[in-house]
C-alpha cells in the first residue's frame, strides 16, 4: 500500500500557519486539516488560553497521530496545521511515520504582534518560548510567512522536495 503524505505546517500564533497550509493544500489539491479540532473541548480553551499542561498536549498528540495513521487507509495527502512548537511534539508525530515532514513558518516580531493583538499576547510569548526550531536532522523546512502565501507554499513544497502537481 502506498503511504500518504502528510505535511505538518507549524509555527507559533500569528504566524501565518493556516495562511501557507491552505496556500500548499491548494497547490498540490490535498486536504486542509486544521489539527486545533483534534483537542477536547476543555483542552482546546487551555491551549488558548496557554495553560494546556504536558498531559492534554501528549493526549492531544496521540490523538493527531492515530488521525495520521488512519489517514493512510483513504490513499490521499494531507495538510496538517498545529503548533507542535517543540522537538517531543514533532516527535511524537514522527515516529514511525517517515511520511509526515514540517514546514515550519516564521514572521518577524511586529507582524506577529499585529496579527495576534492585545488579546493574544501572553498565548504568543508562551508560543515562543516553547519553541524549538526545526533540527538539522528532522525532515521539514522553514519559510518567512513575510509574502503572498502561494508563493511561501511554492518555496516549501520546492524545499521539500514536491512539486506542486505531487499527489
Amino acid at each position: 500500500m502506498d503511504t500518504s503524505d502528510v505535511i505538518v505546517v507549524m509555527g507559533v500564533s500569528g504566524s501565518g500557519k493556516t495562511s501557507v497550509g491552505r496556500a500548499i493544500a491548494a497547490e498540490t489539491s490535498w486536504d486542509f486539516i486544521e489539527g486545533e479540532a483534534f483537542f477536547e473541548p476543555a483542552d482546546r480553551e487551555a491551549y488558548r488560553a496557554g495553560t494546556l499542561d504536558d498531559a492534554g498536549m501528549d493526549n492531544w498528540l496521540k490523538v493527531v497521530g492515530s488521525w495520521i495513521d488512519g489517514y493512510e487507509s483513504t490513499g490521499r495527502d494531507a495538510v496538517l496545521c498545529c503548533p507542535a512548537l517543540r522537538r517531543r511534539d514533532r516527535d511524537a508525530l514522527r515516529k514511525g511515520r517517515p511520511h509526515v515532514r514540517f514546514c515550519h513558518v516564521t514572521a518577524n516580531r511586529a507582524t506577529l504582534r499585529n496579527r495576534v493583538g492585545a488579546e493574544g499576547a501572553q498565548h504568543l510569548k508562551d508560543d515562543v518560548s516553547a519553541l524549538e526550531p526545526l533540527g538539522a536532522d528532522e525532515h521539514g523546512v522553514t519559510v518567512s510567512t513575510e509574502g503572498d502565501p502561494y508563493d511561501i507554499a511554492r518555496k516549501a513544497l520546492a524545499s521539500l522536495g514536491l512539486d506542486p502537481g505531487h499527489s
